[in-house]
């Protein structure tokens, strides 16, 4: 009997990994790990690759890493940062706020809005920096609830997000019909 259960625990890992790597929302309706799914993530992990990336002069690269040296060439070019003179706005630029605004804005956030917040993600979409995905801490929300938070209520206080936590990952898909 504990070597059956210990076997459905294992299973039932392999099937939320499979279901966080196929990252579909018709998933959540239960349905068990099966050849189609492992197709269909082994399908998307195949046309979400880039084989080949052609240069802006024509030229084709094949190996990863020149792919990797144009891509991030490409997006600093892009998305980087080029200092030049900040003009000075007038001081009527921007509208004052009311005071009703600004005490609403300093008010407390309240553990129910950060609940609602995170339950309101899709639970098995990108996954943080850290691989979670929210659906790890929704299911697991009785135990983190109050450490998460005290967590995001001390960033609205002031604390600074610790730099590990503060990333993005962005990536270009193209799709050639």
């Amino acid at each position: 009997m504990e070597l059956r259960e210990e076997l459905e625990g294992i299973l039932n890992q392999e099937e939320l990994l499979w279901k966080q790597k196929s990252r579909c929302d018709w998933l959540k309706m239960r349905d068990r790990n099966t050849k189609f799914f492992h197709g269909r993530t082994l399908y998307r992990w195949k046309i979400n690759r880039i084989d080949a990336l052609r240069k802006a002069n024509g030229e084709w690269l094949f190996e990863p890493n020149e792919i990797q040296a144009e891509e991030t060439n490409f997006f600093q070019k892009l998305c980087g940062e080029e200092p030049d003179e900040k003009s000075v706005l007038p001081p009527n630029y921007f509208s004052c706020l009311d005071q009703v605004d600004i005490d609403f804005l300093e008010k407390d956030v309240s553990n129910e809005e950060i609940k609602t917040t995170l339950f309101d993600l899709a639970p098995l979409k990108a996954p943080g920096s850290d691989g979670y995905h929210a659906y790890f801490f929704q299911n697991q929300w009785g135990n983190i609830g109050d450490s998460v938070s005290k967590w995001v209520k001390s960033i609205f206080r002031g604390r600074t997000i610790e730099p590990e936590l503060n990333n993005t990952l962005i990536v270009l898909v193209e799709t050639i019909f």
